[in-house]
Parts: structure tokens; C-alpha cells; sequence
């Protein structure tokens, strides 16, 4: 911490005159950043996880279990480790966060390795130097330049600048006191309260809809209306899909043929979001791949297997010709499923099942559900026991992920018809991670994707 002093002190003029700036561009609006002149709390030492302490000394990362007189240092799944260590956090959903040199860590009790945050976008790079946990899934980090609210859920995160943004850098941490964010500067320390006012709304409080078609290989633009407070940003994703992306200049691009219900949600520097749109989408086939033409070019392809495949001599050439022009075709839809962008559509399984590799870093996901008990204990859920049927991880999980209270109401009452024993209360969704690392395979803290009580 020597070093962020004497850069505290050299910036500090700079600083000073930054401030300036920032206290004009706060006349006429809200001031959501206010002077702090109390005290601030010290980093935290220590984050207890069940029967597992984990521990910052002298800015290391180290372990403790319950019954051991002395710690030992944490393992981690990064090839240069966390780095030092600035900060340690306890989110709601009982894992622990290291704000760290190379960046956000996350481990918990059943899995007491470090391992990276998986972050797509909006996330400021460099050196965490502070974690505050909202108990949502939400963080708030600094590093030494950028404040920011990052969603550890989804993967992204969302940056204050602007004229709305955060005091001017250096930071030198984070603190939390009560429901205030504190944030220390080289110029002095300032206040911000999340969550203040309204988030994002559909202009009007209704959601807009309507029927779309775009041509494949276009981006689909989206617009709705949006009623907001302040800065927002608009993400969607594609029913039966969990993840939330960014609309690139106003649109989403990569939609595949055929027909999708597209959700768009507004979401503020918060990251509180509200769904705003709700679209059908229709993407029709290429011309080149029409059903007639489609239909034609597989009934000439047949006559023209046939013709190859005839036997010139000797019984059973019907029979013959038959199992040659069925093993030709067989491959020849592979060939094509994979072409058409449907490689792993069954039984024909395309170009990718074959070369799609994975590397050292990797990460192999697979979702689960368990079922919450009063008692503290969870349980596994099976489809069954939801009263689910899907052909895919997040075909149907997805829409519990951001299904509303009475369709997971529904569920839950059907886990407690089939599996009253269980005596479930509640229902967590989990994205379980495994990252592939030199010497194997390694279990790391999944992504708690939603966790609900009624």
C-alpha cells in the first residue's frame, strides 16, 4: 500500500483541480457522490465461509479450516495466482470475492480454490483494488482508475463516467459503511448510495411488442421506449438463452433461421434492470436454401447417388445400391447440418463435434437447480422433480432464471408433490464451472444464477 500512498501524493495536485471540474458538473442535477468526512473501515482480514476461513496476510490469499491452528496458502487456478491481494468480500450467496492484482476471484466452502470471475464485457481492467457486495449477485469494484458495478451473475459490468460519473482517479479502495459505498481518493473520500430512484422502465409501464423479421446476417434493431433517470443500456437475449448480451450500435446481431421471442432489458449503472421489449423475430432461410431447393437438390442428389451406386454386376444389387446411397447420404447430412449452422442437431452431429478443442484456462459449464431447506441443507434437483422437459441445459432453466413469482410457485409445488421428503423451500440456480488447468480438471465455485424463496 506504500506505493498507492506516494502515487496519492504526487497525483494529489491533479486531483485537487479534477475536483473542481466534477463539483461544477454536479450544479443542476442530484449529487449522488458526496464528501465523506467520517471514518473509514479497513479492508477486510477475513471472510468466513462455513467451517472454511479465508484470509488476507500480508496481501496473500491463505486458507484456514476450523480445526487448524494455522493457515495455509490458497490454491488458484490462474497460471500467475491472484497477485496481491487488496480486498475480500462475502456476497449473499455465501462466496467469497478477492479483489486482487489480476483481478476478481471467487471461491467458496465446497470449493476453496481461487479461481478468475468470468467477466464478457463492460468489466475495467486492471488491478481491483476494492470488492463491495450488493447481495445479488452484484459487486461494486474500483480500480485505480474506473468505478464500476459488475454483475457476477451475467458477466458484465457497467462503469460510472460521464457527467454523471464517479469523483476524478486515482482510487486508492472501497469501503462500505451502512448502505453507503465509500470511495477513497487521492483527493479525499466520497459517499455514493446504490439503488436511489427509480431504475429503468418501458415508457408508458408498458413493455413494448411487436412482430419483426430480419434477413439472415443482419443485425435485428431495437429501440423500445425507455423511461430512465439517467444513463442506461439495453441488453437482450433470446428466449431459451440465460446470458444477456449488449445491442451493438442499437441491435442484435447472430440470430440463426427461424422464428424467436427476443427480450430486451434496460438496466442502469446500478445494473437494476427492467425488460422494456418483448419481440417475435422471424428469420427466413436464404434463398439458396429454400425448402423447394432444398427438396429439389436432395431428390436430384438421390437419383444421382443412384446411379453411382448400381451395382454392374452380381445379386442383390438393389439391396447394395441401397446401403451405399444410405451411408452416402448419412455423412452427406452431416456435412450439411454443419454447413446450415445446425452442426449439433441429433442425430446429425456437424463439423464442430469433431474439432471443437479446449485449451488450458478453459471453462466447462453444466446448470443445476437445488432445492433450499429451512434447515440450511440443499438438494439436488432433477428435471423431474421441476416437472421439466428440454433438450438442452437452458432451453427450459433460462425461463425460470427470469421467470416471475407464480412460475416458480408452480414448479416448486411440483418438487413438493414428488419429493415431499425433501422438504424444500426455496430454489437456487446454479451454473457449475470446471476450469481445465495443467494438471486436470478442477471444480471452481459456480455462477448462482438466481436464488428465490417464496
Amino acid at each position: 500500500m506504500g506505493d498507492l500512498a506516494s502515487a496519492a501524493r504526487r497525483s494529489g495536485a491533479a486531483a485537487g483541480l479534477a475536483l473542481v471540474a466534477f463539483a461544477a458538473s454536479l450544479s443542476g442535477q442530484a449529487r449522488r457522490f458526496l464528501p465523506f468526512d467520517g471514518a473509514v473501515p479497513r479492508a477486510r482480514e477475513q471472510v468466513v465461509l462455513g467451517a472454511l476461513s479465508v484470509e488476507r496476510v500480508d496481501g496473500a490469499l491463505r486458507l484456514r479450516e476450523r480445526d487448524e491452528a494455522s493457515s495455509r496458502p490458497a490454491p488458484c487456478t490462474h497460471p500467475e495466482g491472484t497477485g496481491r491481494v487488496h480486498a475480500l468480500a462475502r456476497t449473499g450467496f455465501g462466496q467469497c470475492v478477492v479483489a486482487a492484482d489480476n483481478g476478481l476471484f471467487v471461491l467458496d466452502e465446497a470449493h476453496p480454490v481461487a479461481d478468475l470471475a468470468d467477466l464478457r464485457d463492460g468489466v475495467p481492467e486492471g488491478a481491483v483494488l476494492g470488492v463491495v457486495p450488493r447481495g445479488d449477485g452484484r459487486v461494486f469494484v474500483c480500480t485505480s482508475e474506473i468505478f464500476a458495478c459488475v454483475d457476477l451473475r451475467h458477466g458484465f459490468g457497467a462503469s460510472f463516467g460521464g457527467p454523471e460519473g464517479a469523483p476524478p482517479p486515482p482510487y486508492l479502495g472501497l469501503s462500505a459503511v451502512g448502505d453507503e459505498l465509500v470511495l477513497r481518493t487521492a483527493a479525499g473520500d466520497f459517499s455514493y448510495v446504490p439503488d436511489q430512484g427509480a431504475p429503468p422502465r418501458p415508457a408508458g409501464d408498458r413493455v413494448d411488442r411487436a412482430e419483426l423479421q430480419v434477413a439472415y446476417g443482419d443485425a435485428l434493431p431495437l429501440s423500445p421506449p425507455v423511461t430512465a433517470a439517467g444513463r442506461y443500456q439495453l441488453r437482450a437475449r433470446r428466449k431459451h438463452h440465460h446470458l444477456l448480451r449488449p445491442l451493438v450500435d442499437g441491435a442484435l446481431p447472430g440470430l440463426r433461421p427461424g422464428y424467436h421471442t427476443v427480450e430486451v432489458y434496460a438496466l442502469d449503472r446500478d445494473l437494476r434492470r427492467r425488460e422494456v421489449g418483448r419481440y417475435g423475430v422471424y428469420v427466413p432461410l436464404p434463398p439458396r436454401f429454400s425448402t423447394a431447393g432444398l427438396l429439389a437438390a436432395g431428390v436430384g442428389g438421390l437419383v444421382v447417388l443412384a446411379a453411382c451406386a448400381w451395382p454392374r454386376r452380381g445379386r442383390r444389387r438393389v439391396a447394395r445400391a441401397a446401403l451405399r446411397v444410405g451411408v452416402v447420404s448419412v455423412l452427406g447430412l452431416q456435412v450439411l447440418a454443419a454447413l446450415l449452422g445446425y452442426g449439433r442437431s441429433w442425430p446429425f452431429m456437424g463439423f464442430s463435434m469433431y474439432t471443437e478443442t479446449y485449451r488450458e484456462g478453459s471453462l466447462l459449464y453444466k446448470p443445476q437447480v437445488l432445492g433450499l431447506r429451512d434447515d440450511g441443507g440443499e438438494v439436488a434437483l432433477s428435471d423431474w422433480d421441476l416437472g421439466l422437459r428440454q433438450d438442452g441445459y437452458w432451453q427450459v432453466l433460462s425461463e425460470l432464471a427470469y421467470g416471475d413469482e407464480p412460475l416458480l410457485q408452480r414448479h416448486l409445488d411440483i418438487v413438493r408433490s414428488r419429493r415431499p421428503r425433501y422438504r424444500v423451500t426455496g430454489l437456487r440456480i446454479l451454473d457449475t464451472r470446471k476450469r481445465l488447468t495443467v494438471d486436470g480438471p478442477v471444480d471452481v465455485a459456480p455462477v448462482v444464477v438466481r436464488e428465490w424463496r417464496p
